[in-house]
């Protein structure tokens, strides 16, 4: 949940399985009730299910990367990615429909949007397949923003629209392919 000021509270954390055998139990200690689950056993919410856990498949750490793009999506959208009015509805929805486009409802960036898209693709081995790969794809993508983010900050449109001035680090502006007058920078000149 994306609260008003920012801040992101989990508030599911959805089925968590032991994959590690645990020590052994003192009898004398109250153990918690257990859930044995099987292949074919739909548990989960609908609209969070990869196609192969909404099938009742095996499922691996590639489910939780399905997951997690649901989130982003959500978060980005404002709308789950796949909907319906019933459970059954959201799981057909799950596994034969595409999202909608995400820049559809939002200024998205495009390079966001394929890292989505990724995350959810229907086909697990097409997916990320780990994390850590998503996490460099997210990563790389901040540093694109960033450069992008810094080089629209320094091009300033002339008057003429047809060339650009670069603004060197005191604020000077010199026309397109002209030294400023404070650092001697050459500047770029991008034709339209």
């Amino acid at each position: 949940m994306l609260r008003p000021d920012g801040i992101v509270k989990v508030l599911d954390f959805g089925l968590a399985k032991l994959t590690e055998k645990p020590p052994v139990a003192d009898s004398t200690i109250p153990t918690q009730p257990h859930v044995q689950t099987e292949t074919g056993m739909l548990m989960g919410t609908a609209s969070y299910m990869s196609p192969e856990q909404a099938r009742g498949l095996a499922v691996d750490a590639r489910t939780d990367i399905w997951s997690f793009g649901v989130v982003l999506y959500e978060m980005l959208a404002g709308r789950p990615p796949f909907e319906g009015a019933t459970n059954s509805d959201v799981i057909v929805s799950v596994l034969e429909r595409e999202p909608l486009p995400l820049s559809r409802d939002a200024e998205v960036p495009a390079g966001l949007e394929r890292v989505i898209s990724k995350a959810l693709r229907k086909r697990k081995e097409q997916r990320y397949q780990t994390l850590g790969d998503l996490a460099v794809d997210l990563k790389n993508l901040k540093e694109e923003l960033e450069v992008e983010s810094r080089l629209k900050g320094v091009l300033l449109p002339k008057t003429s629209g047809k060339h650009f001035g670069v603004r060197n680090e005191f604020g000077a502006v010199g026309p397109a392919g002209q030294p400023t007058a404070r650092t001697g920078h050459v500047t770029l000149a991008l034709n339209t």
